[in-house]
C-alpha cells in the first residue's frame, strides 16, 4: 500500500470514528431536549462557517465553475437528503434494518462510479462489498419480522443519496478546490434542513450543561468525520472509502458498550471482524484509485 493510499485509508477511519461516536453522543443528547433536525442545521450550519473562514484566511476565491458549483450543490441536496430519508424511514421500519440497508450504499457507489469510469466492478471489488455487509448484518442483529415498503424504500433512497454523493465529490473535487466544494455542498445541505426543520420540526437545544456539551461534540464529530470522508474520496476514491465507512456501525456499537453500558455479543464480534475483512480487502484490491485532484 502506498504512503497516499495508507494517509486516505486512515482519513477514512478518522471518518466513521467521528461519525460513529458522534450518533451515540446524539442519542444521549435526545434525553436533553436535542433533536434530530436542530443536529442536521447545526452540522452543517458549523461545516459552513469553518470553510468560509479557512477559505477567506487564505484568501483563496469563493467561486467555482458554474458546472462545479452545480455539481456541489446537489452534492449537498443529497448528503441532507440521505439523512432526512434515513430519520423518516425509522418511523416504519426498525432502527437497524434501515441502517442495514443503508449501508447497501458501497454497492451503489461501486456502481454508479463503474457506470462514470466506465469500467466494470471486479470480482474483489463485489467480495469486499459482501464481507462488509455481512458484517455489518451480524452486528446490528436484524430482524426481518417487520417489514414496511415505504420504510424499506426510503432507506433505500437514502442509501442511493449516499452514494451517489461519494461519485460526486470526486468528480467536483477534481477540477476545483476541495474546500470550495465542501463549502458550498455545507451551505447547500444547510438550506436544505432549515426548510426541513420548518416543514416537519422545531429548533431545539438542551439547557446549559452536559446536554450543551455532549452537541458540541456531535457538531464536531460531523465535521471531523465528514471532512476526513471527502479526504478520503481524494486519495483512494469513492468506492473504497463507502466500504471503509462500513466501520462505523462497529464503532457505533462499541461506543454504546463503553459509554451506555450496552451488551457485545460474540455475533457481533465475529460482524466486526467481516467488516474489517472487507476493508482489507479492498485495500489489497487497490482499484478505482483517484485521479488527480485541486488542493
Amino acid at each position: 500500500m502506498s504512503s497516499g493510499a495508507a494517509l486516505g485509508t486512515l482519513s477514512v477511519l478518522v471518518a466513521a470514528t467521528g461519525y460513529g461516536s458522534a450518533y451515540v453522543a446524539a442519542r444521549v443528547a435526545y434525553d436533553y431536549g436535542l433533536n434530530s433536525f436542530t443536529v442536521n442545521v447545526l452540522r452543517f450550519l458549523t461545516l459552513t462557517l469553518i470553510f468560509a473562514v479557512w477559505i477567506a484566511a487564505e484568501r483563496r476565491p469563493f467561486r467555482l465553475p458554474p458546472q462545479a458549483l452545480g455539481v456541489t450543490l446537489l452534492m449537498g441536496v443529497l448528503v441532507a437528503g440521505s439523512g432526512l430519508t434515513n430519520f423518516a424511514a425509522i418511523a416504519f421500519i426498525p432502527v437497524s434494518l434501515s441502517i442495514l440497508i443503508f449501508y447497501t450504499y458501497p454497492l451503489v457507489t461501486l456502481i454508479l462510479s463503474s457506470v462514470v469510469e466506465r469500467r466494470a466492478p471486479g470480482a474483489v471489488d463485489y467480495l469486499a462489498f459482501a464481507c462488509a455487509f455481512a458484517g455489518l448484518a451480524l452486528i446490528l442483529e436484524v430482524s426481518m419480522d417487520v417489514l414496511n415498503v415505504t420504510g424499506v424504500m426510503l432507506a433505500l433512497l437514502g442509501s442511493l443519496s449516499a452514494g451517489a454523493h461519494l461519485v460526486l465529490a470526486q468528480h467536483a473535487m477534481r477540477t476545483s478546490s476541495a474546500r470550495a466544494v465542501i463549502f458550498y455542498m455545507s451551505v447547500s445541505a444547510c438550506a436544505i434542513s432549515v426548510l426541513a426543520t420548518l416543514a416537519w420540526s422545531h429548533l431545539a437545544l438542551p439547557e446549559p450543561g452536559r446536554g450543551l456539551w455532549l452537541v458540541a461534540y456531535v457538531i464536531a464529530g460531523f465535521c471531523i468525520g465528514m471532512g476526513a470522508m471527502l479526504a478520503g474520496v481524494r486519495m483512494i476514491g469513492p468506492v473504497r472509502t463507502s466500504i471503509i465507512m462500513c466501520m462505523e456501525p462497529p464503532v457505533v456499537i462499541a461506543c454504546a458498550w463503553v459509554l451506555l453500558g450496552e451488551r457485545l455479543s460474540t455475533v457481533q464480534l465475529l460482524g466486526s471482524a467481516l467488516v474489517v475483512a472487507g476493508i482489507v480487502i479492498a485495500q489489497g484490491a487497490g482499484t478505482r484509485g483517484p485521479r488527480p485532484s485541486i488542493g
